[in-house]
């Protein structure tokens, strides 16, 4: 007789002993353990006070990190977005003021016109400060220096927004101008 057939006989014999033998509640059929279930009993199915306690304790745990962190990524989300408002608000400035001519830029503070609401609910306390300062060194030149800054939710100021730009005289751009690079070769 094969080998199969023997082992095949053995494990039936083991569960018609088991069947019969009604306080038995394990039998082993090929190796493995198995749970023979009476007449009356129904399969249990679902999960255990242990599995559900450990994953509510698992949830606890993960919740407990992610929320503080999703915060701090929310808060710096915000001062990132105040930043490059700020930045934007003072290139337009300095377009503004770079735009006027020699004779219009006058050295020390520039008045500025009052920003829109939309502004001033993104840059809470917004400060904003032109000046012109003009420089003696040759080429004769004006400098003008845009400050941005504003509070943040602590009421504490951040650190400033600068930019700045150099506009030149009109008459070292006309001085250049008339010189052809032709005039430039013959003397």
């Amino acid at each position: 007789m094969p080998w199969s057939y023997l082992k095949i006989g053995v494990c039936k014999q083991l569960e018609a002993s088991a069947r019969s033998n009604a306080d038995a509640s394990l039998t082993y059929v090929s190796g493995y353990k198995q749970r023979v279930i009476s007449q009356g009993e129904r399969p249990r199915s679902g999960f255990t006070l242990v599995e559900l306690i450990s994953t509510c304790i698992l949830l606890g745990v993960v919740f407990s990190i992610s929320i503080p962190l999703m915060t701090t990524i929310a808060r710096e989300r915000r001062v990132a977005e105040q930043r490059q408002f700020a930045v934007q608000h003072a290139a337009n400035l300095l377009e503004r003021f770079g735009s006027k001519s020699w004779s219009e830029l006058s050295a020390g503070s520039q008045e500025i016109p009052s920003p829109s609401g939309d502004l001033q609910d993104l840059l809470p306390g917004l400060e904003r400060s032109v000046e012109v300062k003009e420089l003696t060194e040759e080429p004769q030149s004006k400098q003008i220096v845009v400050q941005v800054r504003w509070k943040h939710r602590s009421g504490e100021y951040l650190s400033p927004v600068k930019l700045s730009a150099w506009v030149f005289s009109t008459e070292l751009v006309s001085l250049t101008e008339s010189v052809s690079p032709t005039d430039k070769e013959n003397p």
